[in-house]
This record gives C-alpha cells, structure tokens and sequence, in this order.
C-alpha cells in the first residue's frame, strides 16, 4: 500500500494530473491483482458511487467511512467537497449478531446482507459493493447474490488476499 501511494504521488507529480485519476493513469501507477480493478477504475474515480453495506458494528462503519475519507485526500489530495468520492452506506444496526450465526447458535444474518445488498443495487446509484465488517464477510455468497450480477462486490478479505499474495 505504501508502495502504491509513493508511486501514485510520484507519477501525479510528474503528469500535473487533476485530482481524479482516469482509469489509464491509475492503472499505470499500481500493478493491481485485484480482478475488479478494471470495473471500478474504467471513469474518473469520482464519478464512481461506492455502497458500503454498514451498521453491523456501527462504530466500524463509521471508522470505514474515516478511511475512505483519510485516503481520498491522501492519495487523490481532495482538498473540497466535490473532489471525494460518492458514498451511499446501507446502515442497518439490526441485522442479527453474524459471530451468534457463525457459531450457529444465532439467527442466519445472510438474508439480511442480501436483502441490504439488493437495496443498494436496486436503487441503480451504486457501482460497487463494499462490506465494513470483516467478519459478516463470511456471509460473501449471500451479499454476492444481493448483487445480482449487476455490479461486483468487492471483498476486503479478497483483495487483502490479493495483496499479500
């Protein structure tokens, strides 16, 4: 990661690039294994909307959003409002505890994800799904098919694996 950013600077600095990369200019400063890299980086990145599926940890969901927030400026310099990236979040607090479901002494909380993740895609305002607890990701297939096939879900277990590969 620390790479990519060094990288990412250094090419900006050297192209006078705007603060939203175009899917050409990102691609050449990162050597990404991630197979959505193509999908989510083919617009200026701003003008792609993340769903972040939230609320399972609330404090988590509000920690991701920091995160995001953090490296848009860090990485693309946002320095306004306009230049960060669009984010719906589908907060839902009551979808059932996944360690209770994991441990199957709990309600299956995969239908709630799914349900969620329709929402998101249904809406037609969201060009990728996101999950900000690591563990409801166990619950991926789920989420997967809340998506549809109509926009991907990207995993951070996935492309941590992805990375570390």
């Amino acid at each position: 990661e620390a790479q990519y950013h060094r990288s990412f600077r250094i090419k900006k600095q050297e192209q006078n690039m705007d603060n939203s990369p175009t899917r050409d200019q990102a691609a050449s400063s990162v050597d990404s294994k991630d197979e959505n890299w193509e999908k989510l980086t083919s617009k200026r990145l701003t003008d792609k909307t993340v769903g972040i599926l939230g609320g399972l940890g609330p404090e988590a969901t509000v920690h991701f959003l920091s995160r995001i927030l953090a490296r848009t400026v860090d990485l693309y310099h946002a320095s306004i409002d306009q230049q960060h990236i669009p984010i719906i979040i589908q907060h839902n607090p009551t979808v059932p505890n996944r360690n209770d479901a994991i441990d199957g002494v709990g309600t299956n909380c995969g239908p709630h994800l799914r349900d969620m993740t329709s929402s998101l895609v249904k809406s037609g305002a969201v060009d990728f799904i996101v999950l900000a607890c690591n563990t409801a990701h166990a619950f991926q297939s789920y989420i997967e098919e809340g998506c549809e096939k109509k926009v991907p879900f990207v995993s951070m277990i996935d492309v941590t694996c992805n990375e570390v590969a």
